[in-house]
């Protein structure tokens, strides 16, 4: 059984930005212009997805964040993907109660605690705008698919959360219901219910526990979220294994790293959501490597998982060179003959 959760995120976000309806082929998916609206998290579950052209074609003509101060645009829909917080759902009911948006169709990155929901409902009818919030989704893409078979669940503090000695109790529950509810969204999104093993004691026990009674809660629900939960038989003898392990299990393992490129652009270059970004003035290939022009008037961003040359070359072991001088040198040559086809970005800076 082999699984593409990049794939998979990235048709769930398509049918999320067409309204939550099926993608017809016989119509062109941009004619109904929509605003979409990204809290952090949700930003870096669309960066490594979609470039801006992407976002377009699916008739999305701009992407505001939902912390900052936005401008009214009272004729066509938003919407919404944001983490389920009690400050966003304050801030939808603001943005509902000045007529932001004609409708607003709100999307959660995991399900909606049914408080948080009714705080929503009592703000948006209380401010009289009811009318404008068109519909409701759990979404269930807390990560980030970096790579058809890699993941992330964007909790870069999960280890120092789960092993401080001095951290609360009610602080280790909620930096495991985190942990939990990315895992379940994973699940979601590939329709299957994983067989978990875990080792005993510790956080990853904690964890398996938590998400095995969400997965048995989910297949128990009237809304069956998994397909597989319906088949029987044939369902259980395909079901994937999902192995747990506390880091402390194992701290050498996240210092290991295989001998090619990818690695070590991570580590010496900041690679974050399969890009990095290089100032005009330090870029490492502009000049000696590859006897370029370090003229740059914008910053480089490199997008590794959009071009798959690039990303192929990443893979090479150090030893062998050709290959990735080759592709850097086509790629930044690209750049400087044409910058005007490298400004499609979600930021104003040159792609390679």
């Amino acid at each position: 059984m082999v699984f593409n959760i990049r794939q998979k995120q990235s048709e769930a976000v398509q049918k999320l930005l067409n309204l939550n309806t099926a993608l017809n082929p016989n119509k062109d998916p941009g004619e109904q212009y929509k605003v979409l609206v990204l809290d952090r998290f949700s930003r870096d579950i669309i960066a490594p997805l979609f470039r801006l052209n992407d976002l377009r074609r699916h008739g999305v003509t701009l992407h505001l964040s939902l912390e900052a101060d936005r401008q009214a645009i009272p004729d066509v829909p938003a919407i919404y993907l944001v983490q389920p917080l009690p400050q966003h759902v304050d801030r939808i009911v603001s943005d509902a109660a000045a007529g932001l948006y004609e409708t607003m169709h709100l999307n959660f990155t995991t399900s909606l605690p049914s408080r948080l929901l009714e705080q929503m409902a009592v703000g948006a009818v209380r401010a009289g705008a009811s009318q404008r919030v068109a519909k409701v989704y759990d979404q269930y893409l807390s990560f980030v698919a970096l790579e058809p078979t890699l993941f992330t669940l964007g909790l870069p503090n999960a280890y120092v959360e789960l092993n401080d000695p001095a951290a609360k109790d009610s602080q280790i529950e909620a930096a495991v219901q985190s942990v939990v509810d990315g895992l379940f969204s994973v699940c979601v999104t590939l329709g299957v219910v994983p067989l978990i093993r875990c080792p005993c004691g510790g956080a990853a026990e904690h964890v398996a526990g938590q998400l095995d009674q969400k997965l048995r809660d989910a297949l128990k629900a009237r809304n069956n979220l998994f397909a597989e939960g319906m088949l029987g038989l044939s369902a259980s003898l395909s079901r994937p294994l999902l192995c747990l392990f506390d880091r402390n299990y194992d701290l050498a393992a996240a210092l290991q790293q295989p001998w090619t490129y990818k690695p070590m652009v991570h580590d010496v270059l900041a690679m974050h959501l399969n890009r990095i970004q290089l100032a005009p003035r330090n870029n490492l290939f502009a000049e000696g490597m590859l006897g370029l022009s370090a003229s740059l008037s914008r910053p480089l961003l490199c997008l590794f998982d959009r071009n798959y040359d690039l990303a192929a070359a990443l893979q090479q072991p150090w030893t062998y060179k050709p290959m990735v001088h080759d592709v850097l040198a086509m790629h930044l040559n690209r750049i400087q003959l044409a910058p005007e086809l490298s400004t499609t970005g979600p930021t104003a800076s040159s792609q390679c």
